[in-house]
């Protein structure tokens, strides 16, 4: 199936690819937006997009008997796309089904990977789906009132919600993940190391499981969520691996770009971006390059494996991260010593092709082994003496 995506579509009639679409999320009809928002509380919108709209909300949770006497709220996180509309939305023409699919079998198959710790391969660093829904509708009056309130702090760059009663959408439910890293006070380069330590093999998990490329892993699609674990565990290959989390866990999120390959068919899942010329023409900023490197690396095939963008996307997010210096404590020990790693790190990365290569490598175990601090202060002295000798000659 080399460069043809495996939820094609484009060839049947609009009726059979609809229900095409619905056996992908599991349904049998479309449901209606109104009946899917009016139990949710405390909508709130988070972000967006070009292709759409993010919100959290409360989920009210049953008590024992399930009878409506709630006992609790989950947090639950929805991201909404309109599809299929002759509308353009936000300047670009609305998404097909063949191009949103994709999308909702990889989220599907990557939040799977932290279920069984039997496996060989175990993550749960991927965003979780509750549920993946068809729906149509108008955009219901309590989404329309938290984008307003977006807008008035934010200045939506987005067009206001407008849309006909037969306009169908794409909703997503997820767990929620935490708060943007983009945006996310670190306290020193010791946590935000880890946190990459954290993605490395979130990713080098999914290389091995489904051959798994996100193709679009900046900051705001990485979220964190504080916690008490001291580690964070993965199998890779059947091997447990214990990584810090310095009071932090990374999430992944946002699977339009991602490819995959299903190991119960072989099929290759993926978008194909070879034509869309106007995904590559943007400059000025690093990301923009890493887009143009993936094609050059991939020879605008976007079907086979090519690992090797996973590397490319975690050397950005480390120049990123080293560039915007969001951190609360740089006085300390550990944030001179990592920040010294996180330099290192860059200018290692891009020699690897994938993350798995990287986790296999001894560079590894040196990164995971924290340094004696007298040791680094007396090395840290000999590199200063050594300094000043060279500039007395």
């Amino acid at each position: 199936m080399d460069d043809q995506p495996a939820t094609e579509m484009t060839d049947m009639d609009p009726r059979q690819r609809e229900k095409e679409f619905l056996a992908t999320c599991h349904q049998e009809y479309p449901i209606p937006m109104n009946n899917i928002f009016q139990e949710i509380k405390d909508i709130a919108k988070i972000g967006e997009g070009i292709f759409g709209e993010v919100y959290q909300g409360n989920v009210p949770l049953l008590g024992e008997g399930g009878h409506g006497d709630t006992c609790n709220v989950a947090s639950v996180v929805f991201k909404i796309v309109p599809i299929e509309g002759e509308e353009f939305v936000n300047g670009e023409r609305q998404k097909k089904f063949e191009e949103v699919a994709p999308e909702v079998v990889i989220t599907e198959k990557l939040g799977k990977l932290g279920e069984n710790m039997s496996e060989p391969n175990v993550t749960g660093g991927y965003a979780k789906m509750y549920y993946s829904y068809l729906a149509c509708g108008e955009y219901p009056a309590n989404l329309v009132t938290a984008w307003n309130k977006w807008h008035e702090v934010n200045d939506s760059d987005n067009d206001a919600p407008m849309f006909s009663v037969d306009q169908k959408f794409v909703v997503f439910l997820f767990e929620h993940g935490g708060e943007d890293a983009g945006c996310y006070q670190f306290k020193d380069a010791k946590q935000t190391f880890f946190m990459i330590m954290q993605i490395i093999h979130m990713l080098a998990v999914a290389e091995i499981a489904l051959e798994f490329e996100h193709r679009d892993l900046h900051g705001n699609n990485i979220l964190i969520k504080k916690t008490h674990q001291d580690f964070s565990t993965f199998k890779v290959n059947g091997k447990v691996m214990n990584v810090p989390t310095c009071g932090i866990i990374p999430t992944i999120i946002d699977f339009t770009f991602s490819r995959i390959k299903d190991p119960g068919t072989n099929a290759e899942i993926f978008l194909d971006m070879a034509d869309d010329e106007e995904m590559f023409m943007s400059t000025g900023n690093y990301q923009f390059d890493i887009y143009r490197m993936m094609r050059d690396a991939n020879r605008n095939r976007w079907g086979p494996f090519n690992p090797k963008s996973n590397i490319m996307w975690l050397h950005y997010l480390v120049d990123k991260l080293l560039s915007k210096k969001h951190w609360t404590e740089t006085a300390t020990f550990d944030h001179r010593v990592f920040l010294g790693q996180m330099h290192h790190l860059k200018s290692r990365l891009l020699s690897f092709t994938s993350c798995h290569d990287f986790v296999c490598s001894p560079l590894l175990g040196k990164y995971l082994t924290m340094p004696d601090p007298k040791e680094y202060e007396a090395a840290s002295r000999g590199r200063r003496i050594s300094v000043k000798r060279d500039v007395k000659k």
